[in-house]
């Protein structure tokens, strides 16, 4: 790299800086956003506790489909590399049905 070229990416990188410096102190208003964002959600209300309850209490209602889900979490554990992947489409199909 001459030094040519050096100064002027210093000089482009400068700009850039002031900037962004200028920008941050014009624009107070957009900072307290990105502050309120940073704050921590309220904890669930009493609906979406119900819609988390309804989702689980869908899943646990038909017996049959539970065991088969089972099954596929059990099957799909690769750490062995011995996965049959024909048995958990098969079991994804009949869940399907």
């Amino acid at each position: 790299m001459d030094k040519k070229e050096f100064n002027r990416m210093k000089s482009e990188a400068e700009k850039r800086m002031k900037e962004i410096y200028s920008g941050s102190q014009s624009e107070p208003q957009e900072q307290d956003k990105a502050v309120e964002s940073d704050k921590p959600s309220p904890p669930p209300t009493r609906k979406q506790e119900s819609t988390v309850n309804s989702i689980i209490n869908t899943l646990f209602k038909d017996k049959d489909k539970t065991v088969i889900l089972a099954l596929l979490l059990l099957l799909m554990d690769d750490r062995d590399g011995k996965t049959d992947y024909s048995m958990l489409l098969a079991l994804i199909y009949i869940l399907l049905d």
